[in-house]
């Protein structure tokens, strides 16, 4: 497989990227068009009309940001190759976007986001900042020449620890996820007492603390990546 350059992955990336905001922002107005389409102000089409508010309004959301999640694979394993990271960021960066589906999908219609209750309960899709982090530090990050080392090798500490906090935030993140599918599950049984809500939160809560704590040697790495050149070539003795 041929390397992938800084800049291409840049554009790979941001176009997928842009296409998924436009149609996160224009869904409202599809799902409007299927509902003419399908006729469901008329009289009597009470359950087709049901039927296409739940495909429109969760599977196809769903289904949409599994697409843009599948079609960061690629283009971020190949890239982590080419700068000597851990090629598993290539389902790293998609994983960490699923874990946001509250969020993500979601987006266009209403802005779940409030300041009024501390950082860790803001609604911020903690998980997908740390994704995009990662996507930008794959866009910045130098290839490694004869003179420079790959990027794990420039700069092993920040990354081992960075690499670290995101598998940990995956994990918990997914813990929380796990909890309130439960809970959704439990609500659906009509059990109205489930514990697995309040410990949804809490875990989520501790996987947004981590998730935090990731962004930080990702974003030094950045910052020293776009700060730092490459020495020149040396020059020889001038006669």
């Amino acid at each position: 497989m041929r390397p992938l350059s800084g800049k291409r992955f840049a554009i790979t990336v941001g176009w997928r990227t842009i296409a998924f905001v436009a149609v996160s922002f224009a869904y409202p107005h599809i799902v409007e068009g299927l509902q003419k389409l399908t006729e469901c102000g008329a009289d009597g089409n009470a359950r087709e009309c049901w039927t296409v508010a739940v495909l429109s309004g969760t599977v196809l959301r769903v289904a949409i940001l599994g697409l843009y999640a599948l079609s960061l694979i690629r283009p971020c394993w190949r890239r982590a190759r080419t700068i000597g990271m851990p090629r598993l960021t290539g389902f790293l960066v998609p994983a960490l976007m699923l874990l946001d589906w509250r969020f993500l999908t979601v987006i266009g219609s209403y802005w779940p986001i409030t300041f009024d209750k501390g950082i860790l309960n803001t609604g911020l899709p903690y998980f997908t900042i740390l994704a995009l982090l990662i996507m930008v530090l794959l866009a910045v990050a130098g290839e490694p020449t004869e003179s420079r080392r790959v990027l794990w090798r420039r700069r092993r500490v920040s990354c081992e620890c960075g690499w670290l906090a995101s598998a940990g935030a995956l994990a918990l993140g997914a813990v929380s996820v796990g909890l309130f599918a439960l809970w959704l599950a439990a609500m659906a049984r009509g059990s109205m007492t489930s514990p697995f809500a309040a410990d949804a939160v809490r875990v989520g809560r501790a996987a947004s603390v981590v998730a935090l704590a990731a962004m930080v040697p990702f974003l030094w790495i950045v910052l020293a990546e776009t700060l730092s050149r490459p020495p020149g070539p040396l020059e020889g003795p001038k006669h």
